[in-house]
């Protein structure tokens, strides 16, 4: 295909959906009882139409399956039918703390490449496993309500320095709550740390806030462009300080209270010591966030080049009066007049996601080389779990290019050229089976340390050892530096990230730090402890302090809680020396003089009392500099790569070849044609010939 042919195919396109928006407006008044429209039965136009927005096309069964049922009937199934797990397990690496991010530019070169490399596979076996899941689901709708929330709370792993931990979590935020309360799902979002990386929520803080996220909360995920002020985002931003990211933490969220701004703050006209949930229940008070999120499901949904601004405003108002329940804006969409009509349908430009996956799925074909398919989508444009930039796929003329349409065709054909699906039986066989283990796969709980080897009772011993970020001497605000352990461990009592500070406090020299912000799972638990401790934030132990005034801070830790901090403090020259083993030691004054800073003060803390009285015998603290895991803890999908490529689109059983669909498939093709089934725009093909070729590579095709 040419361009010349690609631009006549664009043409072709662009002229059908004006003929499309140019359908006649009488269309929507048909002559019925309120809501009666919603008793007809769906005849072969309204089910292609129906599930190509809410599904991805469809399988031949459940094409049949819907055809003949009322609308009502139609729109009650698919909302019962949403899921808020996925039906294929995860890659197992979602299953382990999160890799020390915070600790990547203290790696030597060689492992900052095996880190690297280590998170670029996680990212390309997390697209996998999200393309299979849209290929095979039983619950089609799930999926496009999560790609809605993918493309609105936008964050993209090339934005966000290779967290795609962050971004599996994220998914999983939009599948549990994507179709529930907005209030609720707004909320989490805002918490949500691949948000927050994306939009320099880390750097928003009191007296120097960041308008990233309050510009875009605002513009993007609330009220829409030209319904605020540059005052209403400097207000928001303040609002928005200090919620952020604990790296240590497994990269979980964190309200840094030190960071926020409690002075005064004036919002949409509203004076107050706004927080940030203060801040979620303005906006949610406002009017036009009701408004603008009901617009973008109607893009999504009913129609990307016409809006019934009545209509919108009224399902707008149902969604707020229910206190944004999402389920409650989604049916009044599939019940308005406006989505039945013929004035909407062929008026969205399918996604690659929309084209590639739904044409599988209709063909009920597995085809050869699947694992290649996330390539092809970010060849037609649209890389799972990267988006462009904040504003996401802007979608409708941006699907239609010359590059991607010559995409679109070359993957039809490849489709239906010999050898371009699953044909073998015994390969189907195989599928079938890894699909069956798949769906009744439980996911494995998070293990903390899988090293469980025996260890002395005087003995700290940790996998790996990072410096993380510090301030040197000689400067005006007081030298700090952290560094952190991975996968410790004290006799019975474990932590998958240890960080530990140090900074120096005039007059009372060295200072150790703990915070609970910076261990995961916590730093201490207050075993000993009622529940009036339990939230501690941490522990500091100052080089002055006296052993009594020591003993009586950690008086409510464990045993191995207490070895610990007296292991730390009494190998301080360890600690230096590991410190000199890293890349920020070659490349920073700062980590050499912290190194001998700590050797110098080494001595004074392994002769206090408190540390001697705690460990009575001799102790070792065993670590080694990097971080370089087993490829056990590095599994891509079930322990590594899927060992089947194939898949069971929608959850059926592949046919050997698109062209025998209509034979495997008597019992829906017996009335229906091929353009009936697959195109919502069919006219072109009336009275023709099943030419499946000339359907799939029809500009009309692209439609839905």
């Amino acid at each position: 295909m040419n361009l010349k042919q690609v631009s006549f195919s664009l043409f072709l396109i662009m002229t059908m959906f004006i003929l499309v928006d140019g359908f006649p407006s009488k269309t929507l008044a048909t002559q019925l009882t309120p809501k009666g429209y919603l008793s007809i039965k769906m005849n072969k136009s309204d089910t292609v139409h129906f599930l190509n927005r809410v599904a991805f096309g469809s399988e031949p069964k459940t094409f049949s399956f819907f055809l003949g049922k009322t609308r009502k009937e139609a729109i009650n199934h698919v909302l019962s039918s949403i899921r808020k797990t996925s039906l294929i397990p995860p890659p197992s690496w979602v299953n382990y703390q999160a890799p020390p991010f915070w600790g990547r530019s203290d790696m030597m070169r060689g492992d900052q490449n095996f880190f690297d490399t280590a998170r670029t596979k996680e990212f390309e076996s997390l697209k996998r496993w999200w393309v299979r899941e849209i290929a095979q689901t039983n619950s089609p709708l799930t999926e496009r309500l999560v790609l809605f929330w993918h493309n609105h709370f936008v964050s993209a792993y090339s934005g966000i320095n290779r967290w795609s931990i962050s971004l599996f979590r994220q998914n999983q935020t939009f599948r549990r709550f994507g179709f529930g309360s907005f209030r609720t799902l707004l909320k989490r979002s805002l918490k949500e740390p691949a948000l927050l990386k994306y939009l320099d929520a880390d750097k928003n803080k009191k007296g120097k806030p960041n308008e990233n996220l309050g510009r875009e909360l605002l513009e993007l995920f609330t009220l829409g462009e030209g319904e605020y002020t540059e005052i209403d985002v400097k207000e928001v931003s303040r609002a928005l300080t200090g919620w952020r990211t604990a790296q240590f933490k497994n990269l979980t969220f964190h309200n840094a209270k030190w960071a926020h701004d409690k002075r005064l703050k004036t919002i949409f006209g509203k004076t107050g010591y706004h927080t940030q949930e203060d801040l979620i229940n303005l906006l949610l008070a406002h009017p036009r966030t009701s408004e603008f999120i009901s617009e973008k499901f109607w893009n999504y949904f009913v129609s990307e080049t016409w809006k019934d601004k009545k209509t919108i405003k009224q399902i707008a108002v149902r969604f707020r009066n229910s206190d944004y329940d999402i389920k409650e804006l989604l049916k009044g969409i599939l019940e308005s007049k406006a989505f039945w009509s013929l004035k909407v349908r062929g008026s969205i430009i399918k996604s690659p996601v929309d084209f590639v996956l739904g044409t599988i799925r209709s063909l009920r074909i597995s085809p050869k080389n699947f694992m290649e398919t996330e390539k092809i989508l970010k060849n037609m444009g649209q890389e799972l779990f990267n988006p462009p930039n904040v504003g996401g796929w802007p979608g409708y003329s941006s699907w239609v290019t010359p590059s991607g349409l010559i995409e679109r065709v070359k993957y039809v054909q490849n489709l239906m050229s010999p050898g371009g699906v699953v044909s073998d039986a015994e390969e189907v066989e195989k599928i079938k089976k890894y699909f069956a283990f798949l769906t009744q796969y439980k996911s494995r709980k998070i293990d903390v340390f899988s090293h469980k080897v025996e260890i002395n009772p005087n003995e700290f011993r940790a996998d790996y050892f990072l410096s993380a970020y510090g301030r040197g001497f000689g400067k005006r605000r007081r030298p700090n530096l952290t560094v952190g352990f991975v996968n410790a461990r004290v006799n019975q009592t474990v932590w998958g990230t240890l960080a530990i500070g140090f900074d120096v406090m005039k007059n009372k020299g060295l200072r150790i730090k703990f915070r609970e912000h910076k261990c995961y799972p916590r730093c201490f638990r207050y075993a000993n402890s009622g529940s009036v401790r339990k939230y501690r934030k941490g522990l500091n132990i100052n080089l002055s302090d006296t052993s009594q005034k020591v003993l009586r801070k950690i008086r409510l830790f464990n045993d191995d809680e207490k070895k610990m901090v007296a292991i730390i403090a009494g190998s301080l020259d360890i600690i230096a020396e590991l410190i000199s083993s890293g890349r920020r030691f070659e490349r920073s004054q700062t980590n050499r003089d912290w190194a001998e800073y700590l050797h110098e003060r080494s001595q004074k803390f392994k002769n206090k009392k408190w540390v001697k009285e705690i460990l009575k015998t001799e102790y070792q603290l065993i670590s080694s500099h990097g971080y370089k895991p087993t490829n056990k803890n590095m599994g891509m999908m079930m322990g590594g790569e899927p060992s089947i490529d194939g898949i069971m689109p929608g959850g059926y059983t592949p046919i050997d070849s698109p062209a025998v669909i209509g034979v495997s498939n008597p019992e829906t093709f017996t009335k229906v044609t091929f353009a009936d089934y697959l195109m919502v725009v069919p006219k072109e093909f009336k009275g023709q010939k099943n030419n499946l070729l000339g359907i799939l590579t029809s500009p009309v095709y692209n439609v839905r």
